[in-house]
């Protein structure tokens, strides 16, 4: 099988498209992950609809001369092995543009958000190396104009960083949701804070911990957005990840220290 993207499709609501997404999932249980993934051409297809400008592009400005968002960190030891593994991850779209405008519909990239999160569900850890990497692009439809679209990248996004493995926190996940902070949409901002609190308050609590130094900073930066949603979100998120803190002397003096960074004039 294959896809024809010449051929015409009757239009689909979210409900139609779930279940479609669903049996997408179950088909590479049965099948296995590779077949249908790389051999149908499943993969390409998702990368083609989410990031058709290359990973690079995404929560980067309009500003042509922008060094942010993920093409700051594309290079890095964090991702490099997406970059140089296109055999295992099938990260074939990895090239750095300037452009942020989305070449597919909208109902297209929610369809594949939903092929994301079945596969992650259904299919559990062995979809983690195909599904992971794309979770900057479920971050950045958070800020789709569409809200159906919007829905289904903030469900997305989360069932990507709670299902994900926690040896994936620092390396992955992390280094992703803090460039994600780098986004002109504020609602992407919210989403990447609150899977922090969530993962700072599920399974990757310990390796939250072991980055706070590096996370502290970069948080706390947000609780001074223009946005009261992003300004409460990363408040929630410094109280959380604070809390995760291993020292027993430390924790009961966290919920002060945190007011007094949010509030200072209290």
């Amino acid at each position: 099988p294959s896809f024809h993207r010449e051929t015409p499709h009757t239009a689909s609501d979210t409900r139609s498209r779930s279940f479609a997404a669903a049996d997408i999932a179950a088909a590479a249980q049965a099948l296995g992950l590779p077949k249908v993934l790389k051999t149908f051409g499943v993969l390409g297809e998702l990368e083609r609809m989410l990031i058709p400008n290359g990973i690079a592009a995404v929560f980067a400005s309009n500003d042509a001369k922008s060094n942010g968002g993920m093409r700051r960190i594309v290079s890095t030891n964090s991702l490099i092995s997406l970059q140089n593994s296109e055999s295992s991850f099938g990260m074939s779209n990895l090239s750095v543009s300037d452009g942020r405008m989305k070449s597919t519909p909208a109902n297209a990239r929610e369809g594949a958000l939903l092929i994301l999160r079945a596969l992650m569900e259904r299919v559990g850890a062995g979809a983690e190396p195909f599904c992971v990497p794309l979770l900057a692009a479920a971050l950045d439809e958070c800020g789709s104009s569409s809200s159906s679209l919007r829905e289904t990248a903030e469900d997305t996004s989360r069932t990507l960083c709670t299902l994900s493995s926690p040896h994936a926190t620092t390396t992955l996940l992390c280094p992703v949701l803090f460039a994600a902070l780098d986004s002109p949409e504020w609602r992407v901002k919210f989403n990447a804070l609150s899977r922090l609190t969530e993962m700072a308050e599920g399974a990757h609590k310990l390796q939250i911990s072991g980055i706070l130094p590096a996370l502290i900073p970069l948080v706390t930066q947000e609780v001074w957005d223009t946005k009261p949603q992003v300004t409460k979100a990363a408040g929630a998120c410094l109280m959380a990840t604070c809390m995760t803190n291993i020292n027993p002397d430390v924790a009961p003096a966290v919920p002060a220290v945190v007011h007094a960074i949010c509030k200072p004039s209290d």
